[in-house]
């Protein structure tokens, strides 16, 4: 093919002019095949749809009914040990109660709240509303909102979270979920990596990934911004951050 016979060329690619112009150059590598990577044929789509990618599909749909089929996939895609995952937050919690002379201590949290702080954050992009509204409930009474649905404050039901987790307890979750990924042994003779509480959680995705996915023959390579926008220090407590003109949100962390 065309691409082939480029092997071990470089291809360089740009925007812009002058100062402001921004080039990248790739080099033309042969076709690769990673070791211990089960590789699906994208002309057979009905073997990847019938396992929907994963490896022990069949042994997850034995433990669970469709009604809470995806609530597994995702624990099963997320982690490869969320039980361990959950002694860690709990530990954390451990060490900030001991920090605490006779005042009040934060309660350990049970795998039922540790799951249902995932569940509130996915559910939370179904609704039009942010922060402590999530936890808002239905007005009682038989509200009649008036002819123009454009003046409707919203035309689905409240979320009312509250019926899952208080707005304090999910907010105590939401700060000690961070501590699941720190990794203290990345902390060498006093030189820490500066993202050492979470560099060990991308080397666990890409490995769990690797063994619990079923990948296609053509992996199409892209780059996402996360958005960041510090308000009080120049990273925002990251050790460091991009500007890239050309996204639709140029400051940020990016990713392939």
């Amino acid at each position: 093919s065309k691409i082939k016979a480029m092997e071990g060329e470089e291809v360089t690619v740009g925007r812009g002019k002058g100062r402001a112009r921004e080039e990248v150059t790739w080099t033309v590598i042969p076709e690769s095949h990673p070791d211990g990577c089960d590789l699906q044929d994208d002309s057979s789509p009905s073997i990847v749809s019938s396992r929907l990618g994963l490896r022990e599909i069949d042994a997850i749909m034995r433990k669970a009914g469709f009604d809470v089929l995806l609530a597994f996939i995702f624990i099963f895609i997320s982690f490869k040990d969320w039980e361990e995952k959950l002694d860690k937050m709990n530990e954390a919690v451990q060490l900030e109660n001991e920090k605490v002379a006779g005042g009040k201590k934060v309660p350990l949290f049970s795998a039922e709240e540790f799951l249902k702080g995932f569940g509130i954050l996915i559910a939370a992009a179904g609704y039009n509303c942010k922060g402590a509204e999530l936890w808002s409930k239905e007005q009682e009474g038989d509200i009649w909102f008036g002819n123009d649905v454009s003046t409707w404050p919203n035309i689905i039901p409240a979320p009312n979270f509250s019926r899952f987790m208080s707005l304090n307890r999910f907010n105590q979750w939401r700060k000690f979920i961070t501590f699941i990924n720190k990794d203290p042994t990345l902390m060498h003779d006093g030189k820490q990596d500066p993202w050492w509480q979470f560099s060990g959680a991308v080397d666990e995705f890409n490995q769990h990934r690797l063994r619990c996915l079923l990948h296609s023959l053509r992996l199409i390579e892209d780059e996402s911004m996360s958005a960041w926008v510090p308000r009080t220090t120049p990273t925002g407590g990251l050790p460091n951050i991009s500007h890239i003109d050309r996204k639709p949100e140029p400051l940020g962390k990016p990713t392939c």
